[in-house]
């Protein structure tokens, strides 16, 4: 046995130029993979770490003035807060923007979004009129910005202000409710879909609206990084396929030999699997390094026209580790998918064609 893998390996890597091209393609795809799922989980994550700053996982809202129930203390964080809709007037030169308000409990500063005070010509100090609706009328405010800061996403930081909650009367009974993890989230919204006081709202529904742009942007750029991973998983197909059709002269050599087509097929399944393994292992730590690189040069940091267009201002590469299983898992079975593949082109074989040019 330890004859036949022996001269079975040493036919299959005597043409050595042929098979690093070989592991250079997989290494290429398994990169390409590994940066393009980077990508995805990178941008969702940046987006996820900015939104948990400026919305409540939940939210609660009852027509009644009860307490929210008591249970929700076990499996989250709950603090009064609520979002309304209005108008913005700057005193100054009456420029007027449509805003998304925050009044939140404990809230001690006015915070305006960078690019809503840049618009409105405002500074921190002065002063601007809330216009808003309560119990069908509307209502006005004066109060003084204290803070103008970013909030990391371009369309939350030209229409959203944060506002303290004492500010405003009359307000519906709502609650931002912060779960420990998400089995507390499941159970929480399980448990709430059972009262009848209260209803519950997930963050992209309270805007939803504002959240349409969000999407859009997360749909085209999947679908980008869709062909990209078509495009890496059929190179790395043609490539094995190219490396497999490259060695039919080595399955005709071992098989005047005397070798059997098992003994060939699992022979050439042992130099694919190590041709696969080295291929992914230094593809995925080839993609790691770029991804690395990348971050470290801010060289996915968008300028002012590509920031309102992908809502960022930068953008991370970081995969998941559900990502790295499934390019794992990907090519495992596409080394697998090959040597199936192999076993009918061995049952086809002529060995005196393949021979001929030998």
């Amino acid at each position: 046995m330890k004859n036949i893998l022996f001269i079975s390996f040493k036919i299959f890597l005597k043409n050595t130029k042929t098979s690093l091209w070989s592991l250079l393609g997989i290494i290429i795809g398994i990169s390409v993979l590994f940066l393009s799922f980077s990508l995805m989980d990178g941008y969702k994550d940046v987006l996820d770490k900015a939104l948990k700053k400026i919305y409540p996982p939940l939210l609660i809202k009852s027509e009644s003035q009860f307490e929210p129930p008591k249970y929700i203390k076990d499996y989250a964080s709950i603090e009064r807060e609520v979002f309304i809709e209005g108008l913005i007037y700057g005193r100054k030169e009456k420029l007027s923007k449509f805003v998304y308000c925050r009044a939140k409990e404990g809230q001690e500063e006015v915070l305006f979004g960078k690019t809503l005070a840049n618009k409105l010509n405002l500074r921190e100090g002065d002063l601007v009129i809330f216009v808003y609706k309560e119990m069908g009328s509307l209502k006005n405010i004066i109060f003084k910005i204290d803070t103008i800061k970013s909030f990391g996403i371009s369309f939350v930081d030209e229409s959203y202000i944060i506002i303290p909650l004492k500010m405003l009367k009359n307000l519906p009974n709502s609650y931002g409710v912060y779960p420990k993890d998400k089995i507390s989230m499941k159970k929480l919204k399980s448990l709430l879909e059972k009262e009848i006081l209260w209803d519950q709202l997930t963050f992209e529904e309270i805007t939803k609206d504002l959240f349409l742009p969000l999407k859009t942007v997360e749909w085209s750029i999947g679908f980008v990084l869709s062909l990209i991973t078509f495009v890496a998983t059929f190179q790395l197909i043609s490539r094995l396929l190219l490396d497999m059709k490259e060695k039919k002269v080595s399955f005709a050599t071992l098989y005047a030999l005397g070798m059997n087509r098992s003994q060939i097929i699992f022979s050439f399944s042992i130099y694919s699997f190590l041709l696969g393994f080295f291929g992914i292992v230094l593809g995925i730590f080839f993609g790691y390094f770029l991804s690395v690189i990348t971050n470290s040069l801010h060289l996915l940091s968008f300028g002012e026209l590509l920031k309102e267009a992908y809502f960022v201002s930068e953008i991370i590469l970081k995969p998941s580790f559900d990502s790295i299983v499934i390019i794992l898992f990907l090519g495992v079975f596409l080394n697998i998918f090959v040597s199936i593949f192999t076993f009918f082109i061995l049952k086809r074989i002529n060995i005196v064609d393949a021979l001929r040019f030998e």
